[in-house]
């Protein structure tokens, strides 16, 4: 079964090589009659490559695959998406109409290629605030918040809170009110020197900016552990972070009205930081 492969924009360094009106709205209009985009079932990832990175890259399409098997698209809908989950990754959606997975024909890649800031820069200069959302992060038992996917309405009510609140970002408790992760990004503090996040069983996405974080503090001597945690462990921290393919690493100050440690960005944070942006813009080997 062939694949079909849809790019929208495509940008090269400061050059923007951008399709013609008319094939894009072509392009975007097979999209949207999907199985994937009209039910909300497209399986999706962010690459963030400032300098192409082969290591990074496999880690994307891993991430990829293993958002499909998680999804349960390489058996039985997955058959008839035509997917190998040892082969593909990435958003993947077929055309059809219906609920049923098996009515797919083709699977599509569909590719969308532009320059992202995701926020201003005076948020890693000086930290930024956030709040607790009402909203809690999905149910793992009704739709794993493993899986990133176009069913983004979990996210997205709970990011209007944080707005709403005057933060432009919202953190999310899991069903049995322990931290899980922010709308769009993961958290991590810092506690005697340890960083710490929650654990993936607290509902949270395999972030490959979170992953590569704790690999770079584990390289630089930092002790790092996946813990369960509570809005006071998150209160009486010395330091907090959050992480993101768009957001790289970005401290947080405050965490509803209350100060994280002295009111600024933390040395762990300041550290992790540069170690991740030189991992970033480094020449691949």
């Amino acid at each position: 079964m062939q694949l079909g492969i849809s790019i929208v924009q495509s940008y090269q360094g400061e050059n923007v090589r951008s399709r013609p009106i008319s094939e894009t709205k072509h392009l975007w209009a097979n999209s949207v009659l999907t199985w994937g985009t009209s039910w909300e079932s497209l399986v999706l990832n962010v690459f963030l490559y400032p300098q192409p990175h082969p290591n990074w890259l496999d880690q994307d399409l891993k991430t990829g695959r293993s958002q499909n098997r998680l999804a349960n698209f390489q058996q039985g809908g997955g058959k008839a998406l035509g997917l190998d989950p040892n082969q593909q990754g990435g958003a993947v959606c077929a055309k059809a109409l219906g609920l049923d997975p098996n009515r797919c024909d083709a699977p599509q890649v569909i590719i969308i290629t532009d320059f992202i800031t995701l926020y201003p820069e005076e948020f890693y200069r000086d930290g930024m605030e956030i709040v607790t959302a009402k909203t809690i992060r999905n149910h793992p038992q009704a739709l794993d918040p493993r899986i990133k996917s176009l069913n983004y309405l979990n996210n997205i009510l709970a990011k209007i809170e944080g707005l709403e609140a005057g933060c432009v970002e919202a953190l999310m408790l899991n069903y049995q009110g322990e931290v899980a992760e922010c709308t769009g990004d993961n958290i991590f503090i810092v506690r005697d020197q340890q960083l710490l996040t929650p654990p993936y069983e607290a509902g949270v996405l395999h972030g490959i900016t979170r992953a590569t974080v704790m690999e770079l503090a584990r390289d630089d001597g930092i002790a790092v552990a996946e813990e369960t945690m509570t809005l006071e462990d998150l209160f009486a921290a010395d330091e907090c972070f959050l992480t993101g393919s768009a957001a790289e690493v970005v401290p947080v100050i405050k965490v509803d009205g209350n100060v994280i440690g002295d009111g600024k960005p933390g040395p762990v944070t300041k550290r992790l930081t540069g170690l991740f942006r030189q991992a970033v813009q480094q020449e691949p080997s």
